[in-house]
């Protein structure tokens, strides 16, 4: 199997030696996550499957009482692409004003603070700091011809004390890192640790695209019934097609 290459290219020397490089999402599946179990009354393997169905029908219970670690696609989200790590740790407080302060104690900058009249009326996220910053991303992206890449918000990750602005990139031809940037929580004050996740890059080739709205053919029905075909998974098991990022 043939894959597709994409090529982080560090800006300097330092970067090459010091700076966390990118690495597959799929490395960086957050500790929560792992942690949460399969159903609700406990992390069962399947093969307890039928008891599972059996206590719950005791309990006059309808639900099968599946948790989100059921769920592919939002499996897919959590390790789709490639994360940008923070490059050394950040000590966040707020001044008396309340307004967020940030100290680092590395040579290289990890993040500037930016004028906010340069947002014009974009709004700033609910829970969040006015003053905007970008976060000074060392590491160039290059991707093979025709294809552009996403850089966003690490997905699902709403436990970071951060916002990363998202952004598309054809990094097929733009030669430099992509400085990102983000917004503090203003709940936080406290440490965040080097190598956390600042912003997911996924890549993706560019097509030009045309849309109709469609005239019903009932397929839902079909689909419907599919589905209900198999007790748990039927996404994963009918229709889900693996997506490798190495």
């Amino acid at each position: 199997m043939s894959y597709k290459k994409i090529k982080f290219i560090p800006a300097s020397e330092y970067t090459e030696k010091v700076e966390p490089a990118p690495s597959n999402a799929a490395s960086m599946i957050p500790d929560w996550y792992r942690k949460t179990p399969r159903f609700i009354n406990g992390d069962k393997g399947y093969s307890d499957f039928l008891k599972l169905h059996k206590d719950l029908y005791n309990s006059n219970s309808a639900d099968i009482n599946l948790t989100l670690k059921n769920c592919q696609p939002f499996i897919d989200a959590f390790t789709s692409g490639y994360m940008l790590k923070l490059p050394a740790a950040l000590m966040v407080w707020k001044d008396p004003d309340g307004n967020p302060r940030i100290k680092w104690s590395t040579k290289v900058d990890p993040l500037d603070s930016q004028d906010n009249r340069v947002l014009g009326e974009f709004e700033t996220p609910a829970g969040c700091h006015e003053q905007f910053f970008r976060w000074q991303n060392m590491w160039a992206v290059q991707t093979p011809s025709g294809y552009s890449s996403l850089f966003t918000h690490p997905l699902n990750r709403f436990d970071l004390p951060f916002v990363t602005l998202s952004a598309v990139i054809d990094t097929d031809l733009h030669p430099n890192a992509v400085v990102v940037p983000f917004f503090i929580r203003k709940d936080f004050e406290g440490v965040i640790e080097e190598g956390t996740p600042i912003a997911q890059v996924i890549p993706f080739k560019r097509d030009n695209w045309d849309s109709s709205i469609e005239k019903t053919n009932n397929s839902g029905i079909f689909a419907e019934g599919i589905v209900k075909s198999s007790f748990i998974q039927a996404y994963k098991k009918k229709f889900w097609t693996k997506k490798i990022y190495r």
